[in-house]
């Protein structure tokens, strides 16, 4: 029995185990967010950071699992060695992370604080006075479910393709 952790999608679940772990953490502090809200840290905390940090971990596993789907495929269909791409799978895990961080910066930079009719200071996403990142959110967004539905649709017809000629070549 071979160890994961040499495999191009062991590299992959080592990434998603530590950010959803991560992510899960940021979203469990939401709840002591909302007992210290009144403090300015806490309040930039809540609105900046940790929106940020979770979107940026949350879409980097939507990432890692396509580079998973497309490691199995090229693996399965295209016979590559089952070892021979985990450096690959390294690069394209930063790569991910970045490309995550970068296209989740609407929600820093359209955030703002606003009083809500009851007076209280709320944070929101203020589209209407930062509408160019309300342009770069909305292609993200696109891109961010997508692309990652639509790999993740061809990389399954090609490994049930690949089962199915398999499965022919066998019974012949």
């Amino acid at each position: 029995r071979e160890s994961i952790r040499i495999t191009a999608c062991g590299v992959y679940l080592i990434w998603f185990a530590v950010c959803t772990t991560a992510r899960t953490i940021f979203l469990q502090t939401i709840v002591f967010t909302v007992s210290g809200y009144d403090t300015p840290s806490w309040r930039i905390w809540s609105c900046y950071a940790n929106p940020y940090i979770s979107l940026v971990l949350g879409y980097t596993c939507i990432w890692l699992t396509v580079g998973i789907a497309v490691e199995r495929v090229l693996i399965e269909c295209f016979n590559m060695n089952l070892y021979e791409t985990r450096r690959h799978a390294i690069v394209v895990s930063i790569v991910a992370l970045v490309y995550s961080s970068a296209s989740n910066l609407p929600a820093i930079f359209a955030r703002e604080f606003l009083p809500d009719p009851l007076g209280q200071v709320i944070c929101v996403y203020d589209y209407q006075s930062h509408q160019a990142w309300s342009l770069v959110d909305t292609a993200f967004s696109y891109v961010n479910l997508i692309v990652p539905c639509t790999a993740h649709l061809v990389c399954t017809v090609c490994i049930l393709t690949t089962i199915a000629r398999r499965k022919i070549l066998i019974c012949k």
